[in-house]
Formats: structure tokens, sequence, C-alpha cells
């Protein structure tokens, strides 16, 4: 009984999670952009109403998860985005981060949607990290430093999309200025063995109504 007991303490030990969030400042000023569609209203209209002169601050979020691949195409959990200036709350969250390493290294962190209801608006945000020279990415795991001077493209784009309208698109691109190290915060440890934590229970028990 007693080497039952501890076999099942032994699974419960937490082990850590590989996976971290890795946090980034960054700073980007207006870049360029469409002419905006009057009759809606997008995050694009809120990035726009900024314009030049104005620096655009937040925290940037990247959850380094893997979720597939290989050497030249990964796949990473969703990362998220804090803007200091405005409030993204109504746009579609990210729904993919992917990093292809080749030719040309790209780090794309984007929201895809399978289709556009007609009529519906579609307020989004996507970020675009890409290396021509392809020495950016390499071939294993996320790549933590971001040089912003080792790209060639560094962009966030705010879009808003309205179907029914022949597809009317606002688009306002801002360019990345800065970007801070990252600060990494590692995942909450889960137990190991947490499908066994109630076999272990009845098995405490048991030991308790033995000794009584």
């Amino acid at each position: 009984m007693k080497l039952l007991i501890t076999a099942a303490l032994v699974s419960l030990v937490a082990t850590p999670a590989a996976a971290a969030s890795l946090v980034y400042d960054f700073e980007a000023e207006y870049l360029n952009g469409s002419a905006d569609d009057d009759s809606v209203d997008t995050v694009a209209d809120l990035a726009g109403a900024l314009l030049i002169g104005t620096t655009l601050t937040g925290t940037l979020s990247i959850d380094d998860t893997f979720l597939s691949g290989d050497a030249s195409a990964r796949e990473y959990a969703p990362a998220s985005i804090f803007f200091d200036q405005i409030d993204g709350s109504a746009y579609e969250p990210f729904t993919r981060t992917r990093v292809l390493n080749g030719g040309t290294d790209l780090v794309d962190i984007f929201t895809e949607l399978d289709s556009y209801p007609v009529g519906a608006l579609i307020s989004r945000v996507q970020i675009f990290l890409r290396d021509f020279d392809g020495e950016f990415a390499g071939d294993t795991g996320f790549p933590t430093t971001i040089d912003l001077d080792d790209l060639e493209l560094k962009q966030i784009a705010f879009l808003g999309n309205v179907v029914g309208e022949v597809f009317a698109r606002e688009r306002v691109n801002y360019r990345l200025t800065s970007i801070s190290a990252p600060t990494v915060v590692p995942s909450v440890p889960l137990p190991a063995g947490l499908p066994l934590l109630g076999g272990g229970m009845v098995l405490m028990l048991g030991l308790f109504l033995r000794r009584n």
C-alpha cells in the first residue's frame, strides 16, 4: 500500500512546461494608408486618426508554443498585442504566428479568416517582420531577438474590410521603429501525473481508513 501511495505522489511532481510568453515593448510611426470608407468604422480608422507625427506604442506578447512544422516553416500559438493609443478590442484576434526560413525569412503574425460574411465588418491587425537576406529566422525555435536594422519589412498593418461594398478595404501601415529585448514569462508548470490524481487520493484515503 505504501509503495502504491509513493508512486502516486511521485507522479504528481510538477514538471515545467517548455513554452513561454515573450513580451516586447515597441514603438511605431505612421508609414502610409489607403483612403478610408466613411460608411464604416474600423480599427484602421482608429490607427489612421493618429497619422504622421504620432508615435504608436504598446506591448506585443508572443507565445512560443510550437504547434507544427519543420526547419523551413513553423507554426506557433497565436500572439496578442496591446496599444496604448488604440482600443483594439473590436478587431479579430490573431490566429497564427508563422515563421518561414529560406531565401526570405518571414515572421508573420496575422488573423486568418476562412470566409467573409456578406456585409460583415472585418477589423483586424497584422504584423510583418521580414528579412529578404534570409538571416533572421533560423531553423529552430522562435527568433527571440528582433533587430529591426536587419529587417527590410517591419510593419503593423491595420485593416478594415466590408464585404458587400465591392470588397471595400481600409489599410493603415505603421513602421516599427524600436522593439525591446523580450521579457520571458515562463508558462505555469502543470502536474505531470494529473490524470492519476484521483487514484492517489483514493490510495491515501485507504491508508487513512486502515490506520483507523
